[in-house]
C-alpha cells in the first residue's frame, strides 16, 4: 500500500492486542512482526528502534503487566457501576448487610453543586452525586472543584486538592446536578474537573493528588465541555463531550491514559442539549456517567437522545441508536 509502512501497522496491531489483554494474540503478532519485517526500523514517539526491539517490548509488557492490562480492559478494575463494563452486582446477588457507622466526614464545598441548587431554591437535593472510590487503604472522593483521599479505616484526610470554579459548565444555564465518578488505574486517578470556566479531563497521582496531565492544553479539544468522567481502558481515557455552538455538537474523544496526548475524537449528534421545558432546554445531560467498554468497543450515551458504540482504538462509529427524549410542557406543572 503506497505511503503505508506495513511494519508499523503490524507493530500497532501487536501493541493494541497487548493493551486489550489478548496475550496469546499479541504474542503471535509480535512474533510475526519480528519474522516478517526483520531488519526494518520503526519510529515510536520520536525514537527509532529495530522491529526486534519493539517486539521484545511487547513481550515484556505481556510478561510484566498482563494481569493489570487484562483487568483494565475487562472487568476486574473496581469503579463506577462495578467495573468498566458497568455490569454492577451479579443478578440476584444479595447486598451486604449494613453495619454500624464507623466514621463520617463533611465533603468540601462545591460551587457547581451550589449553582445547580440555586436554580431551584425551594428544593433540597437529597442525592449525593459524588461516587466514592475505594483503592487499598484510601477512599477517593472527587467533585468538579476538588479531589481528596481519606483513610479508609479512620476517615481522616490523607491529602486534598481544591481549586476555584465558575460553578456552571455553561454560563447562566442549568447544567444538571454535578456527577463525579473517578477511576483509578495503576497508581493514577482519572476524573473530570472545572477550573474557573475551563472544563477538562485530568490525570492525577494517587499518592498525593498532584496533576499529571490535563486536556485543557490540547488544541484538538479546545472549547470542549466534558459531560462525563473518563473510562480508562486499552491505554486510553475516553469520555463524552460537547462543543457549545448555536446547535451543540456532541461526541466522544480519547487521549493517551499515560501521557494525555490526543488520540481521536468523533462527532455523533447535533442539537439542543438536555430535556425540553416548554420553549427552553434544561441541561440535565451535561452530567452523565462514564462510558462502558468491552471487546475493544466503547459504549457511550451522547447526551442527545441516543446511544453509540465506537471502536475504542480508532474512534470509528460502529452504530448510533436513538430513543425518545423526555420533554416537559411546563416545569411548574410537570
Amino acid at each position: 500500500i503506497e505511503g503505508v509502512q506495513l511494519a508499523m501497522c503490524a507493530a500497532k496491531l501487536a501493541h493494541a492486542l497487548a493493551l486489550d489483554g489478548l496475550a496469546a494474540a499479541a504474542r503471535a503478532a509480535a512474533d510475526r512482526l519480528e519474522k516478517e519485517y526483520a531488519g526494518e526500523k520503526l519510529t515510536i514517539g520520536g525514537e527509532s528502534m529495530p522491529v526486534s526491539d519493539f517486539a521484545a517490548r511487547v513481550r515484556a509488557r505481556l510478561a510484566g503487566h498482563a494481569g493489570a492490562h487484562a483487568a483494565d480492559a475487562l472487568a476486574d478494575v473496581l469503579c463506577y457501576a462495578g467495573n468498566v463494563r458497568r455490569t454492577g452486582a451479579a443478578f440476584g446477588a444479595q447486598p451486604p448487610a449494613p453495619g454500624n457507622v464507623a466514621w463520617a466526614r463533611t465533603l468540601f464545598p462545591s460551587a457547581s453543586r451550589d449553582s445547580a441548587r440555586g436554580f431551584f431554591l425551594d428544593y433540597e437535593y437529597p442525592v449525593l452525586a459524588a461516587h466514592a472510590l475505594v483503592e487499598g487503604d484510601r477512599v477517593i472522593v472527587s467533585a468538579l472543584e476538588s479531589l481528596q483521599a481519606l483513610d479508609r479505616r479512620t476517615g481522616l484526610p490523607v491529602w486534598k486538592q481544591t481549586w476555584d470554579s465558575d460553578g456552571l459548565l455553561r454560563p447562566k444555564m442549568f447544567t444538571g446536578i454535578p456527577l463525579s465518578c473517578p477511576q483509578s488505574v495503576q497508581g493514577r486517578l482519572y476524573l473530570r474537573v472545572l477550573r474557573g470556566g475551563q472544563s477538562a479531563l485530568e490525570c492525577c497521582r494517587m499518592d498525593n493528588g498532584s496533576r499529571v496531565w490535563s486536556t485543557a492544553v490540547i488544541p484538538e479539544l479546545k472549547g470542549a465541555v466534558w459531560l462525563s468522567d473518563p473510562v480508562v481502558a486499552y491505554g486510553l481515557a475516553m469520555a463524552v463531550f460537547l462543543l457549545p455552538l448555536d446547535m451543540n455538537v456532541h461526541g466522544v474523544a480519547a487521549v493517551d491514559a499515560e501521557t494525555g496526548r490526543f488520540r481521536w475524537k468523533t462527532f455523533l449528534a447535533t442539537g439542543n442539549t438536555g430535556i425540553r421545558n416548554y420553549y427552553n432546554y434544561l441541561g440535565t445531560t451535561f452530567q452523565m456517567g462514564p462510558p462502558a467498554v468491552d471487546g475493544g468497543i466503547v459504549y457511550a450515551a451522547t447526551g442527545m437522545g441516543s446511544l453509540s458504540a465506537l471502536n475504542a482504538f480508532t474512534g470509528e462509529a460502529v452504530w448510533v441508536s436513538g430513543y425518545p427524549r423526555m420533554g416537559l410542557a411546563n416545569m411548574e406543572y410537570a
